[in-house]
């Protein structure tokens, strides 16, 4: 869905979510974007983005 969105910053993301990494560093990376990005979602939305985030830096401690 965000994928197909109006929103450009969303959009990328979720882009950049769907292709995937199996670099521990790229993973990283996508969650402190997730991060950045809630932090200008509304608050309804925050707790979402703030998931995400902590999906990716789970994933790449696991191969730390």
């Amino acid at each position: 869905m965000l994928a197909r969105g109006s929103n450009e910053s969303l959009r990328q993301l979720a882009e950049a979510e769907i292709k995937g990494t199996e670099d521990p560093t790229a993973q990283g990376a996508l969650g402190d974007l997730w991060f950045a990005q809630g932090t200008k979602l509304p608050a309804s939305m925050r707790a979402i983005a703030r998931s995400r985030a902590k999906s990716w830096y789970w994933l790449a401690c696991e191969q730390l």
